[in-house]
């Protein structure tokens, strides 16, 4: 993965458990606004620990979860998302992810927003 070094990628394992632990905790408590974030930081757990498959099926389910909210913050953890899927290389998940997520308002407006940084 070229976006990661090995220590991060090794640390990344390390909190990759700690995410999962902490996301299915979390979910119990019914806000789907912190259910959201925390799936996000899942999905880029997984992403660091080189993981492109997961972090993409588990993006896809935050998205899920966001659809009804309207955050900038919700937006700006999906830009950071998109930002180190693409660092990580062009790749089959990646490719079937960004196909599923244009469906999402949530991933239309990082979108946007890669244009008007442009």
């Amino acid at each position: 993965m070229s976006g990661y070094d090995s220590s991060e990628r090794n640390a990344a394992g390390v909190s990759r458990v700690w995410c999962v632990s902490y996301v299915e905790q979390r979910r119990s408590a019914g806000n789907v606004r912190s259910d959201f974030f925390a799936t996000m930081v899942l999905a880029d757990a997984h992403l660091r620990a080189g993981d492109v498959e997961e972090a993409c099926r588990v993006a896809l389910d935050a998205l899920d979860l966001g659809e009804h909210l309207k955050s900038a913050r919700c937006v700006s953890y999906l830009a950071e998302f998109r930002s180190n899927l693409f660092a990580a290389g062009d790749n089959a998940a990646s490719r079937v992810f960004a196909e599923q997520a244009r469906e999402h308002r949530l991933w239309v407006a990082t979108e946007a927003g890669r244009s008007a940084a442009r």
